[in-house]
């Protein structure tokens, strides 16, 4: 059994050790808060977007950048002046800012884009025309485009920045080390003083309005290579050649065609009429209705003529197997709906003509379609198809208990067709 004594002291010892954990671990939080206090942070990049008067557009422009490594400050212009590249860099210099975009709307609805580099002088323009008027959320795919170029161009840009930094941390140290020579070490790193070096830099430089990089020589002020400035541009150059299509894609877009088809329901019969098609296409998917208006074709032997008219409805799926430069290639697969109207005159007076009528069949179809743009949205389309008709009417004559075949539509019957495409 415990005496008192030997109970006390365990408690006095178990109240100090707890006092010493407690003192470790808030000693242990303080060098931990100001070894991170102690810690340069990441510095981000500061760009400035002239407001576009456009929300919608410069919350696309936000939303591309939002992953790179910049800050990104919508500043407000007056509405309806036309900015230059001595009003862009005052922005920019005022805000600190590396860099500064402007976007200026173009009669057609399309953009010019304008990314003007503060140190190095460089004015990148570029240019992405307007969606075609047919086209559904047609502005929704020049906004991406847009967002995609901005994009581009800044991230160009910030890689050339990085390799500048890493190429100038020597002469940074240099500088550094003549600064503390000198005791000016707090003025050299107060914001004060980095925004007078960058508007002393601006001033100094001047505008280069050259759009290749790879033309320019090293900056001083950066410490770029060649090779990383052309490697930068041609980044920038594959990103922009792909940003109108790559948002063109995404978009749902109206496409029609007209033209004519060939068809052959029997080996005695060729059917031919006006073909017109209307859909949209969403990525690589496109989907459509389709009306073909047939002509009358005359069969025709010793004993009657028959007027035969072929008419077809359908509704169709295609998806997009190929592309290629100008061409694309689609696979399609049509439910339809067939009329064959047929009309009965008799060459024999033992015959007797049989009343005009409608012959209704239902038919299910599967064709491969090539398309060739020729200008803009303007192309051919040209596809070969099979229609498998289960219920295709059968002619034949009726003598007496007897009925005599005459010509039987088959169950398969090949097309063709060829026609003009507006909706590329």
């Amino acid at each position: 059994m415990l005496s008192t004594t030997d109970t006390s002291r365990r408690r006095r010892s178990a109240s100090l050790g707890l006092r010493w954990l407690v003192c470790s671990c808030a000693l242990q939080l303080v060098t931990v808060r100001a070894h991170a206090q102690g810690q340069p942070q990441a510095q981000l990049t500061t760009v400035v977007l002239c407001d576009p008067n456009d929300p919608a557009l410069s919350a696309r422009v936000d939303g591309q950048v939002g992953d790179l490594a910049l800050r990104l400050v919508v500043v407000q212009t007056e509405r309806g002046r036309a900015m230059d590249a001595v009003q862009a860099r005052a922005l920019a210099v005022s805000h600190a800012a590396r860099a500064s975009v402007w976007l200026v709307a173009l009669p057609d609805g399309g953009y010019d884009i304008s990314v003007l580099d503060v140190v190095s002088g460089a004015l990148q323009m570029r240019q992405v025309p307007a969606a075609h008027k047919g086209e559904l959320l047609a502005s929704s795919a020049t906004y991406e485009a847009v967002a995609l170029l901005v994009r581009a161009e800044l991230r160009a840009l910030l890689a050339v920045s990085a390799v500048g930094q890493a190429q100038g941390e020597p002469r940074a140290a240099a500088v550094s080390g003549r600064d503390s020579r000198s005791g000016a070490d707090d003025a050299a790193g107060s914001p004060a003083a980095s925004s007078a070096e960058t508007a002393r830099q601006a001033e100094t430089l001047g505008v280069d309005r050259s759009v290749d990089r790879s033309k320019e020589e090293p900056s001083s002020a950066t410490g770029a290579t060649p090779d990383a400035e052309r490697e930068a541009s041609r980044a920038t150059m594959a990103d922009a050649a792909s940003a109108s299509d790559a948002a063109r894609a995404q978009a749902l877009r109206s496409w029609a065609a007209a033209g004519w088809q060939l068809s052959a329901p029997s080996t005695h019969y060729l059917a031919n009429g006006i073909d017109a098609q209307l859909g949209v296409q969403l990525q690589r998917w496109r989907f459509g209705a389709a009306v073909t208006l047939g002509l009358p074709t005359t069969l025709s032997d010793s004993r009657s003529i028959v007027r035969l008219q072929r008419q077809t409805f359908a509704l169709s799926g295609a998806f997009r197997v190929l592309q290629h430069g100008r061409c694309v290639v689609w696979l399609r697969a049509l439910a339809e709906v067939m009329r064959f109207g047929r009309q009965t005159h008799v060459r024999d007076p033992a015959l007797q003509a049989t009343p005009d009528a409608d012959l209704m069949s239902a038919a299910l179809a599967a064709d491969i379609a090539l398309d060739l743009r020729l200008w803009r949205a303007l192309g051919l389309e040209l596809s070969l198809g099979l229609d498998l008709v289960p219920w295709a009417p059968r002619l034949s004559y009726q003598i007496g208990a007897q009925r005599e075949e005459r010509a039987q539509l088959g169950f398969v019957q090949p097309r063709a067709s060829l026609g003009v495409l507006l909706g590329f």
